[in-house]
């Protein structure tokens, strides 16, 4: 676990502190029910924005590529295919984006999308500026597959006993569930055309359905595939009468569906052995191969495919789409436009990497910072207002934060703790621009702040490390301070740090070239501990908040605490603001507002992102004078903003309260 704490510039006041954790686990604390917490005052939590997402589905209508980012549909311009250009996105779906339908491949007017966390989200994709929400229908058990075509939709759901449910959609914003086809198991690919629904039926083969009356699906034919073995895949394709199925370890398979009463497997190509998706255009398929990348296919001849040629993905390809030979990939990193003119040799000519899995943010000024550990990068965001957020600038990370991944943002430069590799640094002094300085090595960066001139690092086993940073692009280490237990989080202050390594450690590093001595205060909970602090008050977060006074005279004590209604945390994260402290759990995704102001924190507001976020670091920053909280939700590869509603007096409080 790490805190990470941000400044403004070169003052002294804390705008605000971050703190992440990559892989969090419960560790054998009861699981919380919240329900019956209620805010105890009239502030609120608002979700206001997001940005970006793993990336998993592709599809394209006329010149826009539609792919699933995280929560939303992302609409690409590609008709310039060597420079895509953002369109417009969709607003925040109920959950991660798994599958997208657009039921005309030519014009765009509605796509269905499914995100595993229940129905079919319709959306209206006319205006690709300005996509829209137009209808939901609620499918139990959570749809993961979706195909759409003729006025039906159809959603798979790997439900007991498995299912696809068939909805009508004739009137896309009044979508209405009309049957539900049970199956022996679940259906992995799905497919609409002309009144019927073709399936692949794991552990059986191919369906095919009659839906021309949704209410009454009928059951016309199928194909057994006895030698099948399970694995990822079964996206579909038809064309000219024929089932075009990426099967995963089995290949590409390829069926006579012209009878649809007696469909049968005429042929097959094993050497696509990871085959997840596939699309077919002018007598070529496309398959999404997984880490083998791009396959190109020629299918002029369905019963003797023959592979012509590969591009290689940057991560597993996982969705595929062609226009005449304009090919777009999606992969767990972004996706990829791909030129196959020549299909033994398709090239790459642009990429499309919207921000991935972000674990870490943090905030100077109206500048946001997150590091996104699918492409280990780190963004730069302006808030447009509390609602939008874009991104500006972006850069390769000098390390790759595997280990590490947390910020610190100070005067104009970011310091990315990359565990063993080191602390990396980034310029971001210029507004739109991003420019990696390089690594500090010899240090173990756990987590990492800055106060002044100088940096500190949670340095694990090694404790604490203090760098000069009087020229912040290149800082050197000017001394150290060992502590008993592993450095896993950090917080700076002008003269004092606090360091926790299964304790709090309080420091004097009034002289930063000799830091000590520490104050050491143990505490009750099961978990390692995050620290943050707002002057005299530091805030320890393990199963509970902790609060400590570190600024008494007889010296730094345990103060007070607060434990959620609900129970004990269980993956807890914190930062404080003035006035308030902000307290996550990645386990349900619960974010609560407490009043800072005494000794025993009071609850004052409670929210859940909504898409079963999970939120793996926080910050405070600022977004035309609205104070924003940013949620690194890694564990649903996504980053979130929520505004707090405080009012003005209290703005102009926290604004004067900012200098320590």
């Amino acid at each position: 676990m790490r805190v990470v704490s941000t400044r403004v510039g070169d003052r002294a006041g804390r705008v605000a502190a971050v703190l992440a954790a990559a892989g969090a686990v419960a560790l054998g604390a009861a699981a919380p029910d919240r329900a019956a917490a209620q805010p105890s005052s009239p502030d609120r939590l608002e979700l206001v924005g997001q940005v970006g997402g793993l990336t998993a589905d592709v599809v394209m209508a006329g010149v826009h590529a539609w792919v699933g980012v995280g929560p939303r549909i992302v609409a690409y311009d590609v008709t310039v295919p060597s420079a895509p250009r953002r369109a417009g996105e969709s607003p925040i779906l109920s959950g991660v984006v798994l599958d997208i339908a657009i039921a005309d491949g030519t014009q765009a007017p509605i796509a269905f999308v499914v995100t595993g966390e229940g129905g079919i989200e319709v959306v209206d994709v006319a205006e690709p500026a300005r996509p829209r929400r137009a209808g939901y229908v609620d499918v139990p058990d959570g749809a993961t597959v979706v195909a759409a075509g003729d006025g039906v939709a159809c959603a798979a759901v790997a439900s007991d006993p498995p299912a696809v449910w068939v909805v009508d959609v004739s009137v896309p914003t009044a979508p209405r569930v009309a049957s539900r086809i049970e199956l022996p198991a679940e259906a992995i690919g799905l497919v609409v055309a002309e009144r019927r629904v073709h399936m692949l039926v794991d552990e059986e083969g191919l369906r095919v359905y009659d839906i021309a009356v949704p209410a009454a699906p009928r059951l016309l034919g199928k194909a057994a595939t006895p030698d099948r073995e399970s694995g990822l895949g079964g996206r579909m394709h038809l064309a000219s009468g024929y089932a075009f199925v990426a099967d995963g370890p089995n290949g590409l398979r390829i069926f006579d569906v012209v009878d649809p009463t007696a469909p049968r497997e005429v042929g097959r190509l094993p050497d696509v052995d990871d085959a997840r998706a596939v699309h077919v255009a002018n007598g070529l398929a496309y398959v999404a191969d997984g880490a083998r990348g791009l396959a190109v296919v020629d299918v002029a001849s369905p019963r003797r495919p023959r592979l012509l040629g590969r591009h290689v993905a940057d991560g597993a390809a996982s969705s595929v789409y062609a226009v005449d030979d304009q090919v777009v990939v999606a992969d767990e990193r972004g996706a990829r436009v791909v030129d196959a003119t020549n299909p033994n040799l398709p090239r790459r000519v642009a990429d499309i990497d919207p921000p991935g899995y972000v674990v870490a943010v943090a905030a100077e000024d109206e500048r946001w910072f997150a590091f996104d550990g699918t492409h280990a990068r780190l963004w730069s965001f302006v808030g447009d207002g509390v609602r939008a957020a874009r991104a500006v600038a972006g850069v390769e990370s000098p390390v790759t934060g595997s280990d590490g991944g947390a910020l610190a943002a100070h005067g104009g430069f970011v310091y990315v703790a990359g565990g063993r590799e080191g602390l990396g640094v980034v310029d971001a002094r210029t507004s739109d621009a991003l420019v990696a300085v390089g690594v500090v090595t010899g240090t173990t960066a756990m987590d990492v702040d800055a106060a002044g001139r100088h940096v500190y690092v949670a340095a694990g086993g090694e404790g604490l490390a203090v760098l000069d940073a009087g020229d912040p692009g290149r800082p050197r280490r000017v001394s150290a301070l060992p502590t008993e237990g592993f450095a896993s989080s950090v917080y700076a202050q002008i003269g004092r740090t606090l360091l926790m390594d299964g304790r709090l450690q309080v420091i004097d590093t009034t002289d930063p070239a000799q830091p000590g001595p520490a104050v050491s205060l143990a505490m009750d909970g099961d978990l390692p501990g995050t620290v943050t602090a707002h002057l005299e008050r530091a805030f320890v977060a393990t199963d509970r908040l902790h609060v400590f006074d570190i600024g008494a005279p007889g010296g730094p004590a345990h103060a007070g605490g607060w434990v959620p209604t609900g129970g004990a945390l269980v993956s807890p994260r914190v930062a404080a603001a003035p006035g308030a402290v902000y307290v996550s759990d990645a386990f349900d995704g619960s974010l609560w507002v407490l009043d800072a102001d005494g000794d025993a924190p009071r609850e004052r507001a409670h929210a859940v992102l909504p898409d079963g976020g999970q939120p793996l670091d926080l910050a405070v920053a600022r977004a035309r004078g609205a104070e924003v909280v940013l949620a690194a939700s890694g564990g649903r590869r996504s980053a979130r903003t929520a505004e707090r509603d405080f009012g003005e007096d209290h703005c102009r409080r926290g604004e004067r309260n900012r200098s320590r």
